[in-house]
């Protein structure tokens, strides 16, 4: 099992610092085999003990064994540079594992519990995903769908939603001020959330009721420093959330008749 493969599964069961360290591990896997655990306790500024005690909780033996199961699948991943379109496929098929390993069915009977699905995207590119996700709840038809299409129209059903809704949100980073501020509200008042965000600890996965990941690589831009994103792995979330879902309406329904 890879690292983020044991952070994935262990998320709910690290606190806060804990969420920290994993992440700072993930975002830096690939010079970690050179660390000694004094080295990485000093990065996360965190004792020794603590890093050991994080090992355990991700599900190795010792630091010894991390520093063995990080290099062996460094050795596996060795390779030329991926062009172009194969960091898509890339891209893509860990989406896809991804996706293979989330929990739909709990995701489902959430929705089904709810009286209103609020859709909400932070950027402008989100904003489209979302309002196709939207159109196709509403298509559905089983419950009352509000398209969210800007900040303004977020906070305001902080006035309005209740422990009886639900919030559909997608951000790329899940650590935007302004979202989080409204997010917090919503969950001391009860409201679920479901995060549709890119592979890594975050404020929104910390707090969410379900999460949906997706990866995307960060292109260079030979032009100037400004890297391109791909939101096509976020597509492939929000087209299998409405597959899936389909499918689990589908047997509830073949159920009622039986």
């Amino acid at each position: 099992m890879n690292l983020e493969q044991r952070i994935i599964d262990c998320q709910a069961n690290l606190n806060f610092n804990e969420q920290q360290a994993s992440k700072w591990l993930y975002q830096n896997k690939q010079r970690l085999t050179d660390y000694a655990m004094t080295d990485i306790a000093e990065q996360i500024h965190m004792s020794k003990s603590f890093v050991s005690k994080l090992m355990k909780k991700l599900g190795y033996s010792s630091f010894a064994e991390f520093k063995v199961e990080l290099k062996n699948e460094q050795e596996a991943n060795k390779q030329e540079p991926l062009e172009l379109i194969d960091i898509q496929k890339k891209d893509l098929s860990e989406t896809e594992r991804l996706l293979r390993q989330t929990n739909f069915e709990k995701i489902f009977e959430l929705i089904e519990a709810t009286e209103i699905i609020y859709c909400y995207g932070t950027g402008h590119t989100q904003q489209n995903y979302m309002r196709e996700l939207s159109r196709n709840l509403m298509c559905i038809g089983s419950k009352r769908v509000i398209y969210l299409s800007g900040k303004s129209e977020l906070e305001s059903i902080l006035s309005t939603a209740t422990a009886r809704d639900c919030l559909i949100v997608s951000s790329n980073s899940g650590e935007g001020t302004s979202l989080m501020k409204v997010v917090d509200e919503l969950c001391l008042r009860g409201v679920s959330i479901i995060s549709i965000t890119s592979f890594a600890s975050s404020r929104l996965v910390r707090v969410s009721d379900y999460n949906l990941f997706y990866v995307s690589t960060p292109l260079v831009n030979p032009l100037n420093h400004n890297p391109i994103f791909s939101f096509l792995p976020l597509n492939l979330c929000i087209d299998t959330l409405i597959r899936k879902y389909l499918t689990y309406l589908s047997f509830v329904n073949e159920g009622k008749q039986v």
